[in-house]
């Protein structure tokens, strides 16, 4: 029975930085003072306890003899940083088939061409997923202005 190292399994397995763990000695009044530790990250972040249970905490749970045990505080395990992945995003189809749409519109001269793009991207971004300007029609049955 290896208190310590089933500790380190526990926190190893939750994500925590194993190699970054340091061991102090001493722990909370429930751990025999001379029979145990602390583990920790740098000297403010415990991350768990572990050692003999002291002599009265025993004899309070009824205990026969000594109780090797360990405590781990997995919320405060720092969360690791995010790595760049080679990995594909998750593909999101959409339930609806793709269509595609020709509009047109008699807008007023001083109307800028981005203008319309913008305002009819912004209509559903889930939606429509492309819009482009491809003509600009002046002539017959169009007024000049």
């Amino acid at each position: 029975m290896d208190a310590k190292a089933d500790a380190f399994a526990v926190l190893a397995a939750a994500g925590a930085p194993v190699q970054a763990l340091q061991i102090v000695p001493g722990g909370p009044a429930w751990l025999h003072p001379g029979r145990s530790g602390t583990i920790q990250i740098g000297p403010q972040n415990v991350l768990g306890y572990f050692g003999e249970l002291h002599p009265r905490a025993a004899e309070a749970l009824g205990a026969d003899g000594p109780m090797i045990v360990f405590e781990v505080i997995l919320e405060r395990i720092p969360q690791g940083k995010q790595r760049a992945t080679r990995a594909k995003p998750v593909l999101e189809l959409s339930a609806f088939q793709p269509v595609s749409r020709d509009f047109a519109f008699i807008v007023d001269r001083s109307v800028k061409a981005g203008d319309i793009v913008r305002a009819a991207q912004n209509v559903d971004k889930k939606l429509i997923t492309d819009v482009t300007v491809f003509d600009v029609y002046e002539g017959k049955g169009i007024d000049s202005d």
